[in-house]
């Protein structure tokens, strides 16, 4: 898993084009690479954490951040990294490398399937693709704007109109499908119910992958092996950039 992981970051070094920060992040992140590449792995991670607090993090960070917490033997926190970097990119490689390890450690939520990847790479190509129905609701627009100046038949472009500003109000609200979450320590209590008093399920160690459907106060909604069941909020790490 480490070597593949350090494969992947030596062709994002390579790769990824550079981009301009301000001195103290770029001074940050070149004492943190220092740290790393020196094997100072905790105190580089501590460098990195601190940058992805504030919303700063590159593909290579965020791999070295799974790197790191793998070699610490916290696979819990390797895979919310993964999946993090995962979420950013369409790499096959580290969907299978995810559901090994989860495997590995008898984590449940890393089955891969076709459709999971279709619907993966929608997520990634989200902003093109609100583009593109943005750009065919402009020439909807102009072509009835048009059709309507001539005096001729506007019903195509009204039609079109309507259903492209549909498709793209599905898309916004439903194209990104529920969030995902990983249970981020050991011993957690998934519930019936959103209620401490509720009867419980299971007890979950750190690393499973829960799918989100719904929240109620602090008590999200998940799926647990075909069943709905609830854990607290405090209790996962949401796969969010």
């Amino acid at each position: 898993m480490q070597t593949l992981i350090s494969k992947i970051l030596l062709l994002l070094v390579l790769l990824v084009p550079k981009t301009s920060l301000s001195q103290n992040t770029a001074d940050l992140i070149a004492e943190a690479d220092s740290l790393f590449l020196s094997k100072q792995y905790t105190q580089s991670f501590a460098l990195y954490d601190s940058l992805f607090s504030v919303k700063t993090y590159s593909e290579a960070m965020l791999l070295k951040m799974a790197f790191i917490q793998e070699g610490l033997g916290h696979p819990a926190l390797c895979l919310y990294y993964l999946n993090l970097y995962h979420k950013t990119t369409d790499d096959r490689q580290v969907s299978t490398k995810m559901e090994e390890l989860g495997q590995k450690h008898g984590l449940e939520g890393y089955e891969s399937t076709d459709s999971s990847h279709i619907f993966h790479v929608i997520q990634i190509e989200s902003l093109n693709i609100t583009r593109a129905l943005a750009a065919f609701i402009l020439l909807s627009l102009a072509g009835l704007i048009f059709q309507k100046r001539r005096k001729k038949n506007i019903a195509f472009p009204a039609s079109s109109l309507s259903v492209f500003v549909v498709i793209l109000f599905l898309f916004t609200n439903w194209g990104n499908g529920p969030n995902q979450a990983i249970v981020s320590t050991d011993k957690v209590y998934l519930m019936s119910g959103p209620s401490a008093g509720s009867t419980v399920i299971d007890v979950l160690k750190g690393g499973h992958r829960l799918t989100i459907y719904g929240k109620k106060d602090v008590w999200l909604k998940v799926k647990w092996r075909d069943k709905d069941a609830f854990i607290k909020e405090s209790n996962v790490l949401p796969i969010v950039i």
